[in-house]
């Protein structure tokens, strides 16, 4: 048996691949983070922008939640639009389906941007040294230039529509279910 437990695995894996290997992708996993830095700003933007637009225009200038409540058009006051977007989804919880097409909208094009990271993530990750061979890949750089000479441009997207078949309705619950709790809370 290779394996026999943790311990046995992470000393096979210091003494053959040094300290390094437990490190390996490290890099190309911290460009994750310009997923979060392109999704959750896409997704407030998205949100307000549909929900401004979903949103009848209201008597009085206020939502019909608040100030609209009573005032009809025959009572003079003049028909003007809800407040400005920023305005108005910072105060007023927006409908289920405003933030099941934000969050779908933010992930996809977050993932589109960045799927690349994963890619050079998972490569660099799934290296294997052996005895008397160096790693295949020497970095971030290397993992694109090389995947982009040999397999072209388009391989840097392997495997993007099965990621957003798992991340794109992930997403679309963990956003319903934050803003569902935001307002319950």
């Amino acid at each position: 048996r290779l394996w026999g437990g943790m311990l046995s695995t992470l000393s096979h894996i210091y003494a053959f691949e040094g300290w390094r290997a437990f490190y390996r992708g490290l890099g190309a996993s911290t460009l994750g983070l310009s997923h979060i830095a392109i999704q959750f700003p896409v997704y407030e933007w998205t949100k307000a922008t549909i929900g401004h637009m979903a949103r009848p225009a209201t008597v009085g200038g206020g939502s019909r939640e608040r100030e609209g409540r009573g005032q009809s058009l025959a009572g003079g006051a003049p028909l003007r639009p809800a407040r400005s977007v920023a305005e108005s989804t910072a105060e007023e919880q927006q409908p289920t389906w405003v933030v099941l097409a934000a969050s779908f909208a933010s992930k996809l094009l977050a993932s589109t941007v960045t799927y690349p990271h994963e890619l050079v993530r998972a490569r660099l990750q799934d290296q294997r040294v052996t005895a008397g061979k160096g790693a295949h890949y020497n970095g971030i750089i290397d993992v694109v230039s090389q995947t982009v000479r040999r397999e072209g441009v388009a391989a840097l997207w392997h495997g993007f529509r099965v990621n957003l078949v798992r991340a794109v309705p992930q997403s679309m619950i963990t956003f319903g279910l934050y803003e569902w709790l935001i307002w319950r809370i």
